[in-house]
C-alpha cells in the first residue's frame, strides 16, 4: 500500500469519500429526514398525479381475440416453413437415393461429407454461443 493510501484509511476517507465515514444508525436518520422532507414538499402532488394516471385495461373479448390471431398466424408461418423444409428436402432425398443406386463408394463418400460438415457446424456454432454467454455473463 502506498503512503498516500494509508493516509487515506486515517483520515477516514475510503475509496474517494468526500468527508468522514457516518455510522449506519446516522445513515439512516439522514435517510428518513430526507424522506421525510421529500413526502412534505411533493406527496401530495405526486399522490394526486398518480390518482389521474389509470392504465387502460383491455377487455376479456380484445385479449380473446388478440391471442386467436396470433395463434392463427404462428400456424400460418409454421405450415409455411414446414412446406419449404419438404421442398428442400425431397429432392435431397431423391438424390441421395439416385446417388446410392448409380455408385454406393460416392454415396458413402458423400454422406462422409455431410456428416464432417454438419459436425464441423455444429462446433463452430457452440463455440460462438460459448462466447457469446462469457460475454454476457462476466
Amino acid at each position: 500500500m502506498t503512503k498516500r493510501g494509508r493516509e487515506r484509511e486515517t483520515d477516514g476517507d475510503l475509496g474517494g469519500n468526500a468527508g468522514p465515514s457516518r455510522t449506519s444508525g446516522e445513515q439512516r436518520e439522514t435517510e428518513a429526514e430526507e424522506a421525510k422532507a421529500f413526502e412534505e414538499l411533493l406527496g401530495d402532488s405526486l399522490r394526486g398525479w398518480d390518482a389521474r394516471i389509470e392504465p387502460s385495461v383491455p377487455h376479456l373479448l380484445e385479449l380473446e381475440e388478440l391471442v386467436s390471431s396470433h395463434r392463427e398466424e404462428t400456424r400460418r408461418k409454421l405450415r409455411r416453413e414446414l412446406a419449404k423444409l419438404w421442398l428442400l428436402g425431397l429432392p435431397i432425398i431423391v438424390g441421395m437415393l439416385m446417388l446410392f443406386r448409380w455408385n454406393a463408394i460416392v454415396f458413402a463418400i458423400a454422406q462422409g461429407a455431410a456428416v464432417t460438415g454438419a459436425i464441423l457446424f455444429l462446433a463452430v456454432d457452440s463455440r460462438r454461443n460459448r462466447e457469446g454467454k462469457r460475454r454476457w455473463s462476466s
